[in-house]
């Protein structure tokens, strides 16, 4: 079963913690959702269970009181009394991959392991991502015995990191290291580090000029629209906004770049791997609105010297 500190971490986030729901006539109420709750913290289930079938009777439509009296339940050892309450918290708005887990925990606990692969399945389905409270719960023994049992877990992880798993997400992936960047004369330029951020779901780029001009940029993807997203600004307040597609074993973005003076030329950027392990970058501007075009900056990635250095 989802332990309960990790339950009021998601509630308090949400906004959805007991506390924060539509309060009851303070009298002549013989529970509040306040002492309700205190029962929880205190481990005292008996009187958690009293006190939340009374909130249910007062607002049958409160899916945290439904999901409250089902972890009472659970927690006394009455789980098919607890999945009813699961079901109804989930029926009334309750987050429903967190209801149906418990769902699945309390029929294990009634050794009902298809019933909880089952209901495992429908958590995961709603966005269930917690592979580690999925590995190391003790209501879920009898499951993780079983051969089918890892497929669960790695559906877990992926929901947890779906950017990961994802085949447009990680078309940027060449670009990722750490780099020393060359001109076409030789010399290097600057370094760049290009580091994964949000479970892969945003690529940072980080660049230190040697002329001292260093920028960072945030680049991801936008599944709906099935492009990439560039977001650049400099230490000189200078920013580009950049959109495009991976064709042809190449990254294409075409934007804006906008100057600290508020200054305005069309820019188009090119990100190529190369089969020796380089990439290449050419930017182009346009100051007369794409007539004819300029390069702006051109360099070759070469993986740095220092991190080859230290991984030998």
């Amino acid at each position: 079963m989802r332990k309960y500190s990790n339950f009021i971490f998601i509630l308090t986030v949400l906004g959805l913690f007991v506390g924060t729901m539509l309060p009851l006539k303070a009298s002549p109420d013989k529970y509040t959702s306040e002492t309700a709750n205190e029962y929880v913290h205190k481990g005292d289930w008996q009187n958690a269970v009293e006190a939340y079938e009374y909130l249910t009777e007062q607002e049958a439509d409160n899916g945290t009181y439904w999901f409250y009296l089902g972890y009472g339940y659970h927690n006394l050892g009455d789980y098919s009394r607890a999945v009813k309450a699961y079901e109804q918290a989930e029926e009334n708005g309750f987050i429903p991959n967190v209801a149906r887990y418990n769902v699945a925990c309390a029929y294990a606990k009634m050794g009902n392991t298809e019933k909880a692969f089952g209901w495992l399945d429908k958590a995961l389905e709603a966005g269930f991502g917690n592979p580690e409270l999925l590995k190391g719960d003790s209501d879920l023994e009898e499951l993780q015995s079983d051969a089918r049992f890892a497929e669960y877990v790695k559906r877990a992880k992926m929901n947890s990191a779906p950017c990961e798993y994802s085949k447009e997400w990680r078309q940027l992936d060449f670009w990722l290291g750490e780099w020393e960047v060359y001109n076409p004369q030789g010399l290097m330029v600057g370094t760049n580090r290009i580091e994964k951020s949000l479970n892969g779901c945003a690529i940072i780029e980080n660049w230190d000029g040697s002329s001292g001009v260093n920028g960072k940029s945030i680049n991801y993807y936008n599944p709906d629209e099935g492009k990439w997203y560039q977001n650049w600004v400099s230490d000189r307040g200078n920013i580009i906004n950049y959109e495009g597609y991976f064709k042809d074993g190449a990254m294409h973005l075409e934007g804006v770049s906008v100057n600290n003076d508020g200054e305005t030329e069309m820019s188009k950027m090119t990100l190529t791997p190369n089969d020796d392990g380089t990439v290449t970058q050419l930017i182009k501007h346009s100051n007369n609105g794409g007539r004819s075009w300029y390069v702006w900056f051109q360099g070759t990635y070469k993986p740095s010297t220092e991190m080859s250095a230290s991984e030998e």
